[in-house]
C-alpha cells in the first residue's frame, strides 16, 4: 500500500513537471499588421534590469533572469515568456546596442513611456544569442528606422 502511494506521487510530480516544461514553450508574440519577422530566437537566456515596473513578474532595480523568446521585426523587438510580452522596444527609444563578448548582446538606455499611465524606464537587457553581430546590426537598423 505504502509503495503504491509513493509511486503515484512520483508519477503525478513527473506529469506536472512535463506540463510546466510545455507551458514554458508557449511563449509567443503576435505580429501586428504590417510587421515582418526579421529574426527570432527561442530559449534565450536574458538578464533584465529596469528602474520602473515594465511587466508583471519583473522586479524593479534588480536583475531578472529568464528564459525567453526574442522576436525582432521591422517595427519592434519583443521579449516574451509564457506570461506574455515582458519588454517591447520600438524605434524612437533612446537605446544603445552593443556586444560585450561572445554571444552577449546588450541593449541599454531609456525606454519611452507607452501610454499616459506608464513611465519611461531605464533598462539594461543582456541576451545570450548566437550570431551576435548580426543581431546587433538588425536591432540598430530597427531602432534607427523610427
Amino acid at each position: 500500500m505504502r509503495w503504491t502511494v509513493i509511486v503515484g506521487v512520483v508519477i503525478v510530480l513527473w506529469v506536472l513537471g512535463l506540463g510546466l516544461m510545455q507551458l514554458r514553450q508557449l511563449a509567443q508574440v503576435t505580429l501586428r499588421k504590417g510587421e515582418r519577422l526579421r529574426r527570432q530566437a527561442r530559449g534565450v537566456t536574458a538578464r533584465i534590469n529596469c528602474d520602473q515596473r515594465l511587466a508583471p513578474g519583473l522586479r524593479t532595480n534588480a536583475t531578472n533572469q529568464r528564459q525567453i523568446l526574442v522576436v525582432l521585426t521591422n517595427q519592434r523587438l519583443a521579449l516574451a515568456t509564457w506570461r506574455g510580452v515582458l519588454v517591447d522596444i520600438n524605434p524612437g527609444d533612446a537605446l544603445r546596442v552593443s556586444t560585450t563578448g561572445p554571444k552577449r548582446l546588450v541593449i541599454e538606455g531609456l525606454r519611452q513611456a507607452r501610454s499616459k499611465s506608464t513611465m519611461a524606464a531605464q533598462v539594461r537587457i543582456e541576451l545570450l544569442v548566437e550570431e551576435t553581430e548580426a543581431w546587433v546590426e538588425d536591432v540598430r537598423r530597427m531602432l534607427e528606422s523610427g
